[in-house]
């Protein structure tokens, strides 16, 4: 009566709250388990069938778990085996960008050395023109003094022939008039002053080993003033004919350093247009990448001859920088690199006012030189541009005048000479 009482009561609580079968069952066996009533074979196996169920989740979420531990495993070990790489590789970068730091400086430490090279250079031409320069007043004033005294060796060679001649007619003649010895004796003072009588017997004492030599000397006091002053004629005569001979082998050692500067003056224009080359080259526009520049140095032509002495010859062989070599400057923040900027903006400004007619160069500063930059049209028909130094300027209304059809143009002025660059060329 009290289980069907309790099943009444339990099916009107059920249909008031309208529970789920499965709440409902668990009530059901908590009320009968707090009343000790037996438990249903039935609860009990929804209880087992429950449990089973749950260990089947909990063996599925276990395997699940396990596959997901073991996939994160494999992701640290392949996260660990790209850090290794990865710092492998941070030190390898290390190391090479320490090489890098090293080779930067040792290029830095090469670019200050090649400055210092090309400045020496620069100061090495410089003193070679100088040199040249010196060689060739020196060559013109020994030309000079060469002539005068082949003209007053020859005016003494004839008048010592004409002085023998007539030493030779008083001999032969016994009866001589004292009027003709008068006038010989007139004609001899007038070319040696009674100062220069003992040049001749200077000259007789410095041949005495020869006999006639010695005879005369020993006849000297009673020789006749006119035979005194021939013997002093004679002397002066041997001894311009010995400055002659001097003077003319001097030349030749003047010639032989005249050859010497000038083979050392066009290795140094080979290079400096080499380096004024390298220097333009790689700051150039691209409106100028079709069109070659090249560099023309100040060639200057001297005369081969000089009167310089060798001991006043520059001495590079036995100075260190002697086996320097022509490097290509790579200069940022000097002074060369300043005037190669106002180079190739005068080039800038030269290309764009470009035409088809004959112009004028485009002037620009170097230093303390002038260059100009002009187009060239070989013989190929092709177009160039030059680099000229503007040795020589002549200026009318403000403006540069010179316009000629070449650009090199010997200038002779009293067997100097030199190359005037011109500043402008028909195109």
């Amino acid at each position: 009566m009290r289980s069907e009482r309790i099943d009444s009561d339990e099916t009107e609580t059920r249909a008031r709250m309208n529970l789920s079968p499965e709440v409902d069952d668990y009530i059901k066996d908590a009320i009968d388990h707090s009343l000790g009533l037996p438990i249903s074979i039935e609860s009990l196996q929804k209880k087992l069938l429950a449990a089973e169920e749950a260990q089947r989740r909990l063996r599925d979420q276990y395997l699940a778990l396990l596959s997901r531990s073991k996939e994160k495993d494999q992701v640290l070990d392949r996260v660990r085996s790209e850090a290794s790489m990865n710092a492998q590789a941070l030190k390898k970068f290390v190391e090479e960008n320490q090489k890098l730091a090293e080779e930067c400086g040792n290029l830095l430490r090469q670019c200050k050395k090649w400055e210092r090279e090309c400045l020496l250079y620069h100061q090495d031409r410089d003193a070679l023109m100088e040199f040249g320069n010196e060689s060739d007043e020196r060559a013109r004033d020994a030309e000079a003094r060469v002539r005068e005294l082949e003209e007053e060796v020859a005016r003494m060679s004839e008048e010592l022939q004409l002085c023998k001649q007539r030493q030779i007619g008083i001999e032969q003649v016994d009866n001589k008039s004292p009027q003709e010895e008068d006038l010989l004796d007139s004609v001899l003072g007038s070319l040696i002053s009674k100062d220069e009588n003992t040049i001749g017997r200077l000259f007789l004492e410095a041949n005495v080993q020869d006999q006639s030599c010695q005879a005369l000397l020993s006849k000297w006091d009673r020789l006749k003033p006119s035979t005194q002053k021939v013997l002093s004629l004679v002397s002066v005569a041997k001894k311009f004919e010995k400055e002659r001979e001097c003077i003319i082998q001097n030349l030749a050692k003047a010639e032989q350093e005249a050859e010497l500067v000038s083979i050392q003056n066009r290795k140094l224009d080979k290079e400096n247009r080499k380096l004024l080359r390298q220097q333009l080259s790689p700051l150039g526009s691209s409106e100028t990448s079709h069109k070659s520049a090249s560099a023309k140095s100040n060639k200057r032509k001297c005369p081969k001859m000089m009167s310089s002495p060798i001991e006043k010859m520059l001495e590079f062989s036995g100075s260190p920088e002697i086996g320097r070599k022509p490097l290509s400057p790579v200069w940022d923040n000097s002074a060369d690199s300043r005037m190669n900027k106002n180079v190739v903006n005068g080039l800038d400004e030269f290309l764009a006012a470009e035409t088809t007619q004959s112009k004028w160069a485009n002037v620009v500063k170097y230093g303390e030189k002038k260059l100009a930059l002009f187009f060239l049209k070989t013989h190929d028909g092709k177009k160039v541009i030059c680099c000229a130094e503007i040795a020589l300027e002549r200026r009318q209304g403000g403006e540069i005048w010179g316009k000629m059809e070449s650009f090199d143009v010997v200038i002779e002025d009293g067997g100097l000479f030199d190359v005037m660059k011109c500043v402008a060329v028909t195109v």
